[in-house]
């Protein structure tokens, strides 16, 4: 009985042999439980999360602001673009403190440059590209600046983008006057110089900034190739033909429980069993509250899928308010193992945890009345313990 082949006929020594390979180079890579930051639960997608992150950006920008900060950004920003242009188109220093600061200007021709940060002496113009094609009219927006602010003697075109350019944008940004400015050198060039204004900054402020950094980064990291990345590239035969063996190999167990179930089931007598999405053994009966048990097969290390069972006492949802009254007269019975019975909350409901049963050296036969029995013992014994509770008026 449930004698099944846990990988399919075709599999050989050799296969298991590279499986095995596989596994050992993939477990040294370190994998870390993902920790999504705030402003990523929003879940904003595509050019709206362009729009809200140009919106933080301006934030940022803007040194009268009540972040603290200053014109740190903007002196990063000016970094990072002196790391990029000849010695002679240097962005020198000037007086920032009365910048204006705005988003989604629009053009003459109805089109909307992402930022704009105005002073008296210079303007400077941003696109902003997380992942988006560069697909903007920059010829226009620079011809439009150019006229709409040509009394200030400098002005900055930059392009502010998570990945890196094709050719075609990059010669496109060239012939517009735009620099390339990549997240990832504005942000470096931040935390470079961080340190010089974290003391005197708005902490709440400081959190949001960080929060929105590694929103960003994140962002970003979708699209660039991790080492797994490659890991999973290199070794995508073998990792697909492995997924197809998890995957016999889980049905393989999952039917041997759901035969088991069934073969029990035609066992039992009182209790109304029924077995339930193919996942355990239920009887339940109501008295004003839904009272029930819950015998199931646990998957584990063991090879034999039906190796370890279960007997759970279970009250659902709509007896939450006797919960309380279920446990005092679990824990009042003869019953020791009532008595000793794990408490869990989870999806609703209150279980108890009141007996496991390995199968160990028994034959099938011998393991399948054991549980048998076992099961009408706990259904007969829960019988006992909501009828005192009925009678204390408890129910």
């Amino acid at each position: 009985m449930c004698n099944f082949e846990y990988m399919s006929k075709e599999m050989t020594d050799k296969d298991l042999k590279e499986f095995q390979e596989l596994l050992d180079k993939f477990s040294e890579y370190p994998i870390e439980e993902y920790e999504p930051p705030f402003l990523e639960l929003c879940h904003y997608s595509g050019e709206r999360f362009e729009e809200i992150c140009s919106r933080i950006l301006v934030f940022f920008f803007q040194p009268r602001n009540r972040h603290g900060f200053k014109y740190m950004w903007f002196r990063a920003l000016q970094m990072a673009v002196n790391d990029k242009v000849k010695e002679n188109e240097q962005w020198e220093d000037s007086d920032v403190y009365n910048m204006e600061t705005r988003t989604e200007e629009r053009t003459t021709a109805g089109n909307r440059i992402d930022l704009v940060l105005e002073t008296e002496n210079q303007v400077v113009v941003i696109e902003n590209k997380i992942w988006a094609p560069l697909y903007n009219d920059l010829k226009e927006y620079r011809v439009y600046v150019e006229t709409t602010y040509k009394k200030i003697p400098n002005q900055r075109f930059i392009v502010l983008t998570g990945h890196s350019l094709s050719v075609d944008e990059e010669k496109k940004a060239e012939d517009n006057k735009y620099v390339v400015v990549l997240y990832k050198e504005l942000f470096d060039k931040v935390e470079k110089i961080l340190g010089e204004y974290v003391s005197k900054c708005n902490q709440k402020y400081l959190v949001h900034m960080l929060d929105f950094m590694q929103t960003v980064k994140n962002r970003v990291n979708i699209m660039a190739k991790t080492e797994l990345d490659k890991f999973f590239e290199e070794n995508y035969k073998v990792v697909t033909e492995l997924e197809k063996q998890i995957k016999i190999w889980r049905d393989n167990r999952w039917n041997a429980r759901k035969e088991a179930y069934e073969v029990l089931r035609s066992r039992l007598g009182e209790g109304g069993w029924q077995v339930y999405a193919d996942w355990c053994l239920l009887s339940q009966f109501r008295d004003n509250y839904l009272f029930g048990i819950e015998a199931l097969f646990e998957e584990g290390k063991d090879p034999d899928p039906i190796a370890e069972f279960h007997i759970n006492i279970t009250m659902w949802q709509d007896g939450r308010r006797c919960w309380g009254k279920l446990e005092d007269a679990l824990r009042e019975d003869e019953n020791e193992e009532l008595k000793a019975a794990k408490k869990i909350y989870r999806d609703g409901k209150i279980w108890f945890e009141v007996c496991t049963i390995k199968k160990g050296t028994m034959d099938y036969e011998s393991y399948f009345e054991n549980l048998k029995k076992e099961m009408e013992k706990y259904y007969k014994l829960l019988r006992e313990v909501v009828d005192k509770m009925k009678e204390k008026g408890d129910l």
